[in-house]
């Protein structure tokens, strides 16, 4: 089962409730490497570093300006793009506002 994890960004890190899904993942999968995918304005703000430590295999980086306000619409279809990429069957994400 390939699964995919939204991940937000809490100012400089990926915030509580995206290592939270990342956690229900991991146990979901049996800990095998995990797919995330991540929006920021760029690549620079991704966090691939902390998003690795907590068992991230691949990020799947979605860069634009729209990030910086709210544009749900533009971060749900880089979040298709990743599923559709890496052939994802099930799409997790934060339990936020706009994580859902």
């Amino acid at each position: 089962m390939a699964v995919l994890t939204y991940l937000e960004r809490g100012g400089e890190a990926v915030d509580d409730v995206s290592l939270q899904a990342l956690a229900f993942v991991s146990m979901l999968t049996d800990a095998a490497p995990l797919e995330a995918v991540i929006a920021c304005v760029d690549s620079s703000q991704a966090l691939s570093g902390a998003a690795g430590a907590h068992g991230v295999r691949t990020l799947h980086v979605f860069q634009d300006d729209l990030v910086s306000v709210s544009a749900p619409l533009a971060v749900a279809r880089a979040v298709v793009a990743a599923r559709e990429d890496i052939g994802a069957t099930v799409i997790v994400g934060p339990g936020t506002e706009s994580g859902n």
